[in-house]
């Protein structure tokens, strides 16, 4: 495979396998070893009851990691909407083995008062250190302070209006 330059009209050619190092040299950046995503149109809330967090069944992509050194790049991409419901948040869990037990990785917090529909991108990215080759399952919830019906993903506009959202997972090799 090759590069055009196209400023200097010239090509840089790779051979097929290339791991790149950061601009001391002393490192390598890695290599994507495994790729896995699940795409959802089914809406998802923030439940029924107000302060807890609501898991999204619908989309709960695996990934096993090929090294217990590998790291997991995870990114969750959906589009959303709101409407008067104070504090929102969007959780990342991960469960290791299928033993049932679901570890917190991260949180992120939105904010939305006004008694409006408002759109929203809901959009998280976390590097994870799963330390193990068994099976990884991620998954996310949403969380609103008040109206959580109001705190939509993937939503559903009807007719056919359905927006897509997605979690995506890389591992990545040292």
């Amino acid at each position: 495979d090759s590069i055009q330059l196209h400023a200097s009209n010239q090509s840089v050619t790779f051979p097929g396998a290339v791991t790149m190092g950061n601009a001391s040299g002393s490192t390598g950046l890695g290599k994507i070893l495994n790729y896995t995503w699940l795409t959802t149109y089914t809406q998802h809330t923030a439940g029924s009851s107000n302060a807890t967090w609501n898991v999204n069944t619908n989309i709960q992509p695996t990934i096993t990691p090929s090294a217990t050194s590998s790291k997991i790049i995870v990114y969750i991409n959906g589009s959303g909407i709101l409407r008067n419901t104070s504090n929102v948040g969007m959780r990342l869990e991960r469960e290791i083995g299928g033993n049932g037990t679901w570890t917190h990785q991260r949180d992120h917090w939105y904010e939305n008062s006004a008694d409006v529909w408002s759109p929203i991108n809901w959009t998280m990215m976390h590097l994870d250190s799963p330390n193990t080759t068994s099976e990884c399952k991620y998954r996310m919830s949403l969380y609103a302070n008040q109206n959580p019906g109001n705190c939509r993903w993937a939503y559903d506009a009807g007719a056919g209006l359905t927006s897509g959202s997605s979690i995506i997972l890389f591992e990545l090799g040292a």
